[in-house]
């Protein structure tokens, strides 16, 4: 069984879990949506890495966990 974000590709736009913005400063966060810039696969929780872009233009790679699935 797939999970959702072994779907995703760069180019779409999620969104991060609200999580996500309300523990990190004010550059660190992201928008909402974001843009996935590259998807890596890595050895964190999900198995999934997704590279983004902070609010500050920060590029940082970020667990499929940190982010809702998207609507169908």
């Amino acid at each position: 069984v797939s999970a959702w974000f072994d779907d995703v590709k760069v180019g779409d736009m999620l969104r991060p879990i609200p999580l996500w913005n309300h523990t990190e400063r004010a550059g660190r966060c992201l928008d909402s949506p974001t843009e996935v810039l590259k998807v890596i696969v890595c050895g964190s929780q999900s198995g999934v890495c997704f590279e983004v872009k902070t609010k500050n233009g920060n590029r940082r790679q970020l667990d499929a966990a940190w982010f809702q699935e998207p609507s169908k």
